[in-house]
């Protein structure tokens, strides 16, 4: 059985992957912070905290991220 600190360690190690995923898909699109924010309604700092793994990212919010970045939502979970 893993200790909780390990659990910890995974369960970090897997969001900060999401948010790269996050970023880097915004970047190969071309978009901006502000751009995606705007269009899933919140802010520009929320979004940020959301693509450098400050914040963990809800599961709905990534559906709609997922749309909007034009892949699917297992996308960002792929090898993980």
């Amino acid at each position: 059985m893993r200790s909780a600190r390990t659990r910890r360690r995974e369960v970090r190690r897997i969001e900060l992957a999401i948010a790269a995923r996050l970023r880097r898909r915004r970047a190969e699109l071309g978009l901006t912070e502000h751009q995606v924010a705007e269009v899933l309604g919140m802010t520009v700092t929320q979004f940020g905290k959301y693509e450098s793994g400050e914040t963990r990212i809800p599961a709905s919010w990534l559906c709609l991220a997922a749309r909007q970045l034009l892949v699917r939502t297992d996308w960002f979970f792929d090898g993980l």
